[in-house]
């Protein structure tokens, strides 16, 4: 299945599913869900692979605040089963990412995927809120 392919069929789904989705430039499926926009990122050479990404989902503005959300990055990706969750040069990104086979099979984990990915970032939140330092 080529990525066209699986970009019209992760649309198609999306579509099924009451979500308006787009396929981007790159090839990528873009859409919304809760306020927060989402690609799924579509690995041409992996027809197995599916992930879902939520970019810029926290500004990192100093050297402290890197560390705090490294530390809480870390927390979240190692109590949420398969999301991921990473500092980029100045803002976060997570995502779930998980292996279907075959490749339509996404569709059955799906909606679990997205719930994961809520829990990850619900976690890496938590924790930026609890180390936030106190103001005088």
């Amino acid at each position: 299945m080529t990525k066209a392919e699986r970009a019209e069929m992760n649309c198609q789904y999306l579509r099924e599913e009451t979500y308006i989705p787009r396929i981007d430039s790159e090839g990528d499926v873009v859409f919304t869900g809760e306020g927060k926009t989402y690609t799924i990122l579509i690995d041409p050479e992996d027809e197995a692979f599916f992930s879902i990404t939520l970019f810029d989902i926290w500004s990192i503005n100093n050297d402290a605040e890197r560390v705090r959300v490294e530390q809480a990055a870390l927390h979240a990706t190692a109590t949420t089963k398969v999301t991921k969750i990473w500092p980029t040069k100045d803002n976060t990104i997570a995502c779930v990412e998980l292996f279907c086979v075959p490749p339509e099979s996404f569709k059955s984990v799906f909606e679990h995927a997205m719930r994961a990915l809520q829990r990850g970032l619900t976690r890496f939140r938590n924790a930026m809120y609890d180390t936030r330092p106190e103001t005088e």
